[in-house]
């Protein structure tokens, strides 16, 4: 099955619009060295510092300690998935995951890995799913986020989309024929 492509012209007052809206809300960041971290314990029994392994020392019960502390700072900071707060929004808005992938132009299958969590998207895939979602500017950040990405205004096509969210333009087409006539690569090719 072969898919056309479909060139679309994008009208001259929304290109303008969304370069000024580029313009005005790019950042350009310098780029800086994250400090290097170093953990300075070990986990299980026994140590360097002479002691014998399977002795309950006091070094050995403050490590075990330190990874009971790690795995509950864990459990309460974690999350719900991408794969969890994607259904959550699909059931929400009331449509079939059929409907959401085909207007999202997403194959069926990479969207079953998106359903199992076995999957970490791409960002461009997450894009295509909020606009097939039609999701408003703050819950399409939420799903960025829940998905490791956020928009970027150091990124032009980042603010490109976001532009389109926040004018309502959820047409994908039209979504990718405007970052096409910007000189952008489209959401799906």
């Amino acid at each position: 099955m072969c898919k056309k492509k479909i060139k679309r012209s994008v009208p001259e007052a929304l290109k303008e619009k969304a370069v000024a809206f580029c313009r005005a809300n790019y950042e350009s960041t310098p780029k800086r060295e994250m400090p290097e971290i170093e953990i300075s314990f070990r986990l299980g029994k026994g140590d360097s510092d002479g002691t014998e392994k399977g002795s309950d020392t006091p070094k050995t019960q403050q490590n075990a300690a330190r990874l009971f502390a790690v795995e509950d700072f864990v459990r309460a900071q974690q999350e719900q998935s991408f794969a969890y707060q994607l259904f959550r929004v699909i059931d929400k808005k009331g449509l079939s995951d059929t409907e959401v992938y085909k207007k999202a132009h997403i194959d069926r299958r990479l969207f079953s890995k998106l359903k199992r969590d076995k999957y970490s998207p791409s960002k461009k895939t997450v894009f295509s799913l909020m606009l097939a979602l039609e999701l408003s500017t703050e819950e399409g950040k939420e799903l960025l986020q829940k998905a490791g990405f956020c928009f970027n205004r150091s990124c032009i096509d980042d603010l490109i989309v976001l532009y389109c969210i926040e004018n309502g333009i959820y047409d994908i087409f039209t979504v990718n024929a405007l970052l096409d006539a910007l000189g952008y690569k489209p959401l799906y090719y």
